[in-house]
C-alpha cells in the first residue's frame, strides 16, 4: 500500500523508474533478435541421467543466429545490503538451459531485470556438453551422499580467485565464509538453510568435507566456475 499524497507519488516514481529503464532494454533487445522462433528446441542429452526437456523464449536475428530472452521478475544485481553484487542463485536455472541450448548450435541468452541483465555468450557445442556433463555426474553422486557445496559461499570464494590449492588463511577462504557464517550485519548462508546448517554447521567442516572424491574447492571449479568466468569475464 502506497502512501498518500506527496509521499505516496515519491513512492510510485520510485517504483516505475526501473520499470521504463527496463522495458527501454527489452525494447532494444527485440531490435536486435527480431524474429520469433515458434517452436520450442527440444533438448536431450544423453549421460549417466538422461536429460530431456523444451527450450522456449527463442528468437533469432537476420542472420539467424539464436537468442533466448528473458525478463526475470527479480534483480539480478542487489541492491540493499552487498549492493552492486550479483545474485548468483537467479543466474543458476538460466546458465543450465544455455548450456543445454548450446548442445548442438549456438545460441545467446539474454537475461534482463529491474537491477541488472547479464549476457551469456555462445559457446562451443563441445564446451557446453561437457559442462552438461560434469553438471549430471555430479547429480548422480549428491544422489548418493551429500556434496559439500553451497552457492553464496562458492561464488564468494569464486570472486577471490580461489583454486584447490588455496589454504585456510587466503583471502578466498575469508570471503566463503563470511557469506556461509555470515556476520554482525549480514546472515550467512548456513542460516537460510536447514540442511546446510544440520550437515556442515561451520565452513570449516563443510571445506574439509570429501565425498565421492569432492571437495568444496573442487566442486565450485567445476560447477560453478564456467558460469562466474561468463558472467564475469
Amino acid at each position: 500500500v502506497l502512501a498518500v499524497g506527496a509521499f505516496g507519488e515519491r513512492m510510485r516514481e520510485a517504483l516505475a523508474e526501473p520499470m521504463d529503464a527496463l522495458f527501454d532494454a527489452y525494447q532494444e533487445a527485440l531490435q536486435e533478435w527480431p524474429q520469433v522462433v515458434a517452436a520450442p528446441q527440444a533438448v536431450y542429452v544423453e549421460g549417466k541421467v538422461t536429460l530431456e526437456d523444451w527450450l522456449g523464449e527463442l528468437r533469432q536475428d537476420e542472420a539467424g543466429n539464436r537468442c533466448r530472452l528473458l525478463l526475470l521478475s527479480s534483480s539480478l544485481i542487489s541492491q540493499g545490503r552487498g549492493r552492486g553484487q550479483y545474485r548468483w542463485q537467479h543466474l543458476l536455472r538460466p546458465w543450465v538451459a544455455h548450456l543445454a541450448g548450446n548442445n548442438e548450435r549456438p545460441m545467446t541468452t539474454q537475461l534482463l531485470s529491474k537491477a541488472g541483465h547479464v549476457r551469456l555468450e555462445p559457446l562451443e557445442a563441445e564446451n557446453a556438453r561437457f559442462q552438461l556433463d560434469a553438471l549430471l555426474s555430479a547429480w548422480c553422486d549428491g544422489m548418493q551422499a551429500p556434496l559439500p557445496l553451497a552457492p553464496q559461499a562458492a561464488f564468494a570464494w569464486l570472486a577471490k580467485l580461489g583454486t584447490s590449492e588455496s589454504e585456510p588463511d587466503s583471502d578466498a577462504y575469508a570471503a566463503a565464509e563470511t557469506a556461509y557464517e555470515g556476520g554482525r550485519f549480514q546472515t550467512g548462508e548456513v542460516a537460510q538453510s536447514a540442511y546446510l546448517s544440520h550437515q556442515w554447521p561451520s565452513f570449516e567442516r563443510l571445506f574439509n568435507e570429501r565425498a565421492l572424491g569432492h571437495s568444496f574447492a573442487s566442486l565450485s571449479e567445476a560447477l560453478y566456475a564456467p558460469l562466474h568466468r561468463s558472467v564475469k569475464g
